[in-house]
């Protein structure tokens, strides 16, 4: 129903609209475009954490803003096998088994 309705006016139409309704909305077709705009940042879209070893980090928070239910941004996605340790543990998996599938290279822990 939205894809049909939105496809009756161009891009341009509909940003101006819903930006003049308060919302932030923006033409991407890339992340770096997202990080780039201004109106977002405005809105505070664009959030920046500390990331771990990988010092601040700005990214893509959550846009949404519910009232009732007002969200936080829980920091920037893990690095490759960060957590993959802990999560086979977490499946069940002892310290055995997991160095084996470690040593085997069926999964890969992050190297920090």
């Amino acid at each position: 129903m939205l894809i049909e309705r939105f496809g009756r006016r161009p891009v341009a139409e509909w940003l101006e609209v819903l930006q003049r309704s308060g919302i932030a909305a923006v033409r991407s077709t890339n992340t770096v475009a997202m990080m780039e705009d201004p109106g977002l940042r405005a809105a505070g879209i664009v959030v920046t954490t500390e990331g771990g070893a990988l010092g601040t980090v700005e990214h893509i928070g959550v846009s949404q803003r519910l009232s009732g239910t007002p969200v936080r941004s829980g920091g920037p996605t893990p690095t490759m096998g960060q957590d993959t340790v802990a999560v086979l543990r977490e499946l069940g998996y002892d310290d055995v088994e997991v160095g084996a599938m470690l040593g085997r290279r069926v999964v890969a822990a992050a190297r920090l």
